[in-house]
């Protein structure tokens, strides 16, 4: 699949979320056993998410994956079981999508990170992806849409 990248400017994002520390196979158990807990959190407190569920990756090694499964929220909430108030910082992103299975999501990190050092530019923070299709709606992961989103800034 050939990925079109593009900056943008995004705000900043309130999120509740809880932080995992998972190895590579088992990433998307964890995350798929994380977001029901939040939306459950949410509808909890008479929120509705603003947002689709995303996956912040804070450190990423061959080993051993330390992130956040979390949804977008317009406000704080009570921190429980877990769940933590964060929140995705503004500014400016390289984004593309990934239409495909999650295990093919590789190239389109390699995508933005081969640009992100072409165009001038170096990593500002901790990348994200956005899930766009819900798999229990949508069954074909052919279809399945994914939103990557890594934080930059100008290297001069």
């Amino acid at each position: 699949m050939e990925y079109e990248i593009e900056t943008r400017e995004i705000p900043a994002q309130h999120l509740i979320a809880l932080r995992i520390t998972a190895n590579p196979e088992t990433i998307g158990d964890e995350v798929g056993q994380a977001l029901p807990r939040l939306f459950v959190h949410a509808s909890a407190y008479g929120v509705t998410p603003v947002g689709g569920p995303l996956t912040r990756y804070l450190t990423y090694g061959s080993d051993e994956i330390e992130l956040e499964a979390a949804v977008p929220v317009d406000q704080e909430l009570p921190e429980a079981g877990g769940i933590v108030n964060s929140e995705l910082p503004a500014g400016l992103h390289a984004t593309t999508l990934h239409v495909g299975p999650f295990e093919g999501i590789g190239a389109a990190y390699d995508a933005i990170t081969d640009w992100i050092q072409a165009n001038g530019y170096r990593p500002a923070g901790a990348p994200w992806e956005i899930y766009l299709t819900d798999p229990m709606e949508e069954k074909d992961p052919e279809n399945w849409r994914t939103g990557i989103f890594f934080p930059i800034e100008p290297t001069s």
